[in-house]
């Protein structure tokens, strides 16, 4: 039964990964995201290609975990000293694409441009990993703490829009808006074991923002008529443009979100401290808030459900997200991802 699992599991991360291939991902520091925004959760080390089709949004991102070459030369140094502090730092690039691109996933895309992250933390803040001498006498951790990390992430990006505006004279009803969007975010991460092990996640920041999500999106026609020379027929061109119709605003915004994580199929023994990593991942459940506080607020609860690589929780294959959105009272997104 486990190896029909596995074999099933195998299959649909072959299928999903492919179509990420084919669709061509531009670029997640956050393995748990929405279209609306990313999540609290930091990817732990690796890397990751993500794809939102809901929102046309593609992500790539790479984490850079020193933990270990910390903890050598920490054990070589003090050889009674538990590690703490290890470095991480990392990337993100996202990018939502017109043309083509866009049109494959959804025909509607307005708002197109792309995002830059980089982030550095600390690992094993609370948590730790053994001194040298506990390493030698062959000591295990204790509790059911398993790691810990806390990361800080400045993003800065660009996107532009078409916004329609009928008050104005017929010449300047379209008009372009570029938008310089940024932010600053503090994220806290446990990784924890025992009976249904799983991630939590605490993210605060700061972020100055637009609400072109909020607006109407519509199509407006334009008709030319041309007449014969002898007045029988007419000809008509038609030319079509799209934009957004509403108050546009740009805002600055705090921004409070959490994850938790789950995985209830591991199986650990109740009184194992058996991380997620250490024991077949399949299926994760994420329960999930997004808030934001300031001009435009709103609190945004949800849950998602990933399909997630053996042993590696983080390593998300794909997934579903449901939670309520700005505009409708529920929204749903998929979201695949390649691992590397």
């Amino acid at each position: 039964m486990r190896n029909h699992l596995r074999l099933l599991v195998n299959i649909i991360a072959i299928l999903i990964a492919l179509i990420v291939i084919w669709s061509r991902p531009t670029w997640a520091q956050s393995p748990f995201s929405t279209g609306e925004t990313s999540g609290s959760i930091v990817l732990d080390q690796g890397g990751i290609i993500q794809a939102n089709f809901d929102k046309t949004l593609f992500r790539i991102a790479y984490e850079f975990d020193r933990r270990d070459q910390d903890a050598a030369r920490i054990r070589e140094k003090h050889r009674d000293q538990r590690v703490h502090y290890v470095r991480r730092y990392g990337f993100e690039i996202q990018a939502s694409p017109s043309g083509n691109v866009a049109s494959f996933f959804r025909s509607n895309n307005l708002t197109v441009g792309s995002r830059v992250t980089l982030s550095y933390g600390l690992g094993n803040v609370l948590s730790y990993q053994l001194s040298a001498r506990e390493v030698e006498e062959g000591r295990e951790p204790e509790g059911r703490l398993i790691y810990d990390w806390l990361t800080f992430q400045l993003s800065y990006g660009r996107s532009s829009t078409t916004l329609y505006d009928p008050t104005k004279s017929f010449a300047r009803q379209f008009s372009g808006k570029t938008f310089d969007p940024y932010s600053l975010q503090a994220s806290y991460n446990v990784e924890y074991g025992g009976c249904i092990p799983g991630v939590l996640g605490l993210a605060v920041g700061v972020e100055h923002n637009n609400n072109a999500d909020d607006l109407d999106q519509i199509e407006v026609r334009d008709e030319t008529v041309f007449a014969s020379p002898d007045g029988a027929t007419q000809r008509i061109l038609v030319a079509t443009r799209k934009g957004l119709r509403g108050d546009y605003q740009e805002r600055s915004q705090m921004t409070i979100k959490t994850d938790w994580v789950f995985y209830p199929f591991l199986f650990a023994s109740r009184d194992s401290a058996a991380a997620p990593k250490t024991a077949q991942a399949s299926i994760a459940f994420n329960l999930f808030t997004r808030s934001t506080i300031g001009s435009g607020g709103q609190f945004v609860p949800g849950i998602g459900a990933y399909l997630t690589a053996p042993g590696a929780p983080l390593k998300v294959y794909g997934g579903v997200n449901v939670y309520r959105s700005a505009i409708d009272d529920l929204a749903v997104d998929i979201v695949a991802g390649f691992n590397f």
